[in-house]
């Protein structure tokens, strides 16, 4: 992936050549946004202080429908993933502490993103794990509207690029 600035010179000079493209706007706006990172518990230079560097690990995302009526997932079926391992602290092993993955939860079905969080951290307590980590959080939710929805209608003056934390884009940037 190209960096955040190249990226916008490409697009400023695309916007110049057709501003038609861009809903007939004067200028391009961006909005940089910063996917979270991933964490490989498998990566044998893995430690939990590296979820640290995460501002909100312990949060599970659950991604809205456009209206924020339902649980959609990104796949639009209602699947809900966590994708960071989840460290308790275990005094049986060796480390002081056990790492494992959580999740996927199907939250199908007209599911409110409250009640499919309240379903995941249910999952949890009754597999027998931990809600509390060994950093001392809580297993929690956010709701995640999709990226146009009623909260952040369609503007194509705006572009919005997906960057890592070196500011690299990651996925194509898209106007609307």
């Amino acid at each position: 992936g190209l960096k955040a600035n190249i990226c916008k010179r490409i697009i400023n000079r695309a916007h110049r050549a057709a501003p038609y493209k861009f809903g007939g706007s004067s200028r391009v706006a961006y909005k940089v946004e910063r996917i979270r990172d991933k964490v490989d518990k498998t990566d044998p230079t893995f430690h939990p202080d590296d979820l640290l560097i995460i501002p909100d690990y312990w949060l599970i995302g659950i991604r809205t429908s456009y209206d924020d009526t339902y649980v959609a997932g990104v796949d639009d079926a209602g699947n809900v993933e966590y994708n960071y391992p989840w460290c308790t602290a275990d005094e049986t092993s060796p480390e002081g502490y056990t790492c494992l993955d959580l999740g996927p939860w199907n939250c199908s079905g007209g599911m409110t993103w409250t009640e499919c969080c309240d379903y995941a951290k249910a999952d949890v307590t009754d597999r027998g794990i931990a809600s509390v980590d060994l950093h001392g959080n809580s297993l929690d939710c956010y709701d995640s509207p999709p990226p146009i929805s009623e909260e952040d209608p369609v503007n194509y003056g705006r572009v919005k690029l997906h960057v890592d934390r070196g500011n690299t884009v990651v996925q194509a940037p898209k106007n609307g």
